[in-house]
């Protein structure tokens, strides 16, 4: 091309002018072709920078639609299982809350005296049955569990073991009085048998003694006769005081029996009736718990329904939402039917935010997360099907979007890329579909 180029411009020089010429024309001025020549020079070098640089020069492509924010976890219903009178309002609209935070506070007068009346009759019973469990085992002292001596500052545990402690002692007291009076009873009835015993020894030596005398004539018959009824009186005492021995024995048997007896039953009674009233304890205080409605997640207080102090609340009924501030900012986005199957796990797009004035076209980076099996069809029908693809704001998109803060609802504009072409692809592309069409069609 230079060679040709420099054959035009050296051949004017080497030419005579004709004398056949029009002697009115001008000749061509030498100073109009180097303009020209830098032109086609110019022209020839942008148009094959331009056919280089579109055909080697990478592009993004990808798949435009439009998405919302939608944090994570959803918006969070309060309410109340049971009701009540609202004490106190805590909050307001559009608050941030912590989680665990109180929010409303309801009137817990009737619950806290329930609650006390359970507690101090659940203190009374694990206190007797401490106390009998002590007595069932002979113990020296008793033994209290830790729900009662780990609450020294509650005078009502304080109270309930000292009357325990004694009645231990009186208890114990009793039965051991009662049984070494029946001992002492049973000790004595075998101390008079033993002296009769003796007494009976001593008239049997006299009765064999004067039987003889009765027999030789030489002592009165009424003698012997007074010593056999003796005989006959002293062994009914001593059988009297052995059966009064062992009456006394018996009933001191007895006694502990029935002692154990009725601690067997006493026990199992208030054992049960422990346990029913720690179930009460138990119920009244997540009752007394749940009069302060707490949220269970951090975000913003929205749709609040309650404004009045005083006010009723009833079992179930919605008192405000919380829309959770999570750290996961999730784009739920729409994307066409027929471009889905270029969508995977892990692609990389563009999220262009049009909420902050300070910055109109803010764009940020996300990641496909995940995106629906099926297609799904928009509640207004006149929207066409499309697939729910998930994108979640990339640890560099955050930082990129600095202190603007995103709210749940947020519409984006998403470019999800799925791979990269060259600008002479993109322009010629559209060209060789039509004409694979058109062959296939002839």
């Amino acid at each position: 091309m230079f060679h040709f180029l420099s054959k035009i411009r050296q051949r004017p020089a080497t030419q005579e002018p004709s004398a056949e010429a029009n002697p009115h024309e001008t000749p061509p001025s030498s100073n109009t072709r180097v303009p020209i020549l830098v032109g086609m020079v110019i022209l020839l070098v942008g148009v094959g920078g331009f056919l280089v640089w579109a055909g080697s020069a990478p592009l993004n492509e990808g798949i435009p639609a439009v998405g919302a924010l939608n944090v994570e976890s959803k918006r969070k219903t309060i309410s109340h299982l049971t009701g009540g009178i609202v004490k106190s309002i805590l909050v307001k609209e559009a608050q941030l809350v912590e989680p665990d935070v109180p929010l409303i506070i309801l009137e817990d007068t009737i619950i806290r005296s329930d609650h006390e009346s359970a507690l101090q009759t659940f203190y009374a019973l694990k206190a007797a049955e401490s106390r009998l469990l002590a007595e069932q085992t002979d113990a020296r002292e008793i033994h209290f569990p830790d729900e009662l001596t780990t609450q020294p500052q509650h005078p009502l545990a304080v109270q309930h073991m000292a009357t325990q402690r004694s009645l231990f002692r009186a208890r114990r007291a009793a039965i051991a009085s009662q049984v070494a009076v029946l001992n002492e009873t049973a000790a004595k009835s075998e101390a008079e048998a033993k002296g009769y015993q003796e007494q009976l020894r001593f008239v049997k030596e006299q009765w064999t003694g004067i039987r003889e005398l009765v027999k030789e004539g030489y002592a009165p018959r009424k003698e012997q006769l007074e010593l056999q009824r003796q005989m006959a009186e002293l062994t009914r005492n001593i059988g009297h005081a052995h059966r009064t021995a062992a009456e006394a024995r018996l009933q001191a048997i007895q006694a502990r029996s029935t002692y154990r007896q009725e601690l067997e039953t006493s026990l199992a009674d208030t054992r049960r009736d422990a346990e029913n009233a720690r179930n009460k304890v138990i119920a009244l205080r997540k009752a007394l718990d749940h009069t302060v409605i707490r949220s269970s997640v951090r975000g913003y207080v929205t749709g609040l329904e309650i404004h009045t102090v005083g006010g009723v609340i009833t079992p179930g009924m919605k008192l405000m939402d919380i829309v959770p501030v999570s750290e996961k900012l999730i784009f739920e986005v729409h994307a066409p039917n027929q471009l889905i199957d270029k969508v995977r796990n892990g692609l990389l797009a563009d999220i262009n935010l049009h909420n902050f004035p300070d910055q109109p076209h803010l764009v940020i980076e996300g990641r496909v997360i995940s995106y629906s099996a099926d297609l799904l069809t928009d509640p207004n029908p006149e929207l066409p099907p499309y697939f729910l693809v998930r994108v979640e704001v990339t640890p560099a998109g955050k930082k990129r979007l600095g202190k603007n803060q995103l709210q749940s609802g947020m519409q984006a504009d998403v470019v999800i890329k799925t791979g990269e072409r060259t600008l002479l692809t993109y322009l010629l592309k559209p060209l060789f579909r039509r004409l694979d069409a058109s062959f296939k069609e002839i």
